[in-house]
């Protein structure tokens, strides 16, 4: 079974049609078919993309209530606390890869787990090269 780390930019372009992608739409059907991994915070951060794409008036409440009932039907795994362990270790990782906090748990998560990671974000797939770790393509 194959385990690939999922970001929050892929996840949305799957909810969305007019954000479909080909590299979203492969890493979905390689999750469907294995496993996903994400990070604690990629909850929150596909939860936020919900509401605010219902509050702009992207979505209706039909389509919010669909979003959510195919986002928890995709087996992606959360990954417990945060992997960087303390503030302090997560604003170095961050820094180092001149990331958001947010894209360095993604980064941290595929680096420890040694996992490959999918993302259309283009500076957490500079960081992911830099960093050594392998690219869902």
């Amino acid at each position: 079974m194959s385990v690939v780390v999922v970001d929050c930019s892929v996840t949305v372009a799957w909810l969305f049609k007019d954000e479909h992608d080909v590299l979203a739409m492969c890493t979905l059907q390689a999750v469907v078919e294995g496993e996903g991994a994400a990070p604690p915070l990629w909850s929150c951060e596909v939860a936020n993309a919900i509401l605010v794409a219902e509050r702009r008036g992207r979505l209706t409440p039909d389509d919010r209530d669909e979003a959510i009932r195919n986002v928890t039907a995709v087996p992606v795994r959360v990954m417990g606390p945060p992997l960087t362990g303390s503030v302090h270790d997560l604003v170095g990782f961050a820094r180092d890869y001149r990331l958001t906090a947010y894209d360095a748990e993604y980064l941290r998560l595929a680096l420890v787990m040694g996992l490959p990671l999918a993302t259309l974000d283009s500076e957490l797939r500079r960081a992911a090269e830099e960093a050594g770790v392998p690219l869902f393509a």
